[in-house]
């Protein structure tokens, strides 16, 4: 299967704003992908990623997508320098309501103890019985 060309935010924002031109005067969306040269789900795609964007702020997105990248990648090495051992909260069950079964509130870490968790008060917290 041959690949499709790459283009930028540079690129992608002006078709778009030729294919609402064409879709304001009564064409359809398929009329007006065909019309920038790309597949009806292409401009779809687009469309929900860079609809209603001005170049700056697309680019702006991009960069803050990278950067947001690579400090997932680097958050387990940090973690693992400072000796935090990051973990999933865990829910306790509480059998008065069971749509908020110990809704976990916050988390707080600790290099040298355990992860402390916070839980809404329940009504049997309260004193209630």
């Amino acid at each position: 299967m041959a690949q499709g060309k790459k283009y930028t935010a540079d690129q992608i924002i002006p078709k778009l704003r030729e294919a609402e031109l064409v879709i304001s005067q009564g064409g359809t969306n398929a009329a007006a992908a065909k019309k920038i040269g790309v597949a009806v789900q292409t401009f779809f795609r687009w469309r929900k990623e860079y609809g209603g964007l001005r170049i700056d702020q697309a680019k702006r997105l991009k960069s803050l997508e990278k950067e947001n990248g690579r400090l997932k990648r680097k958050l387990p090495l940090y973690t693992e320098q400072a000796g935090v051992k990051l973990s999933q909260p865990q829910h306790n069950p509480s059998p008065d309501n069971p749509k908020t079964m110990g809704t976990v509130i916050g988390i707080s870490l600790s290099p040298t103890l355990r992860p402390s968790i916070k839980r809404r008060p329940t009504p049997r917290d309260s004193g209630a019985q």
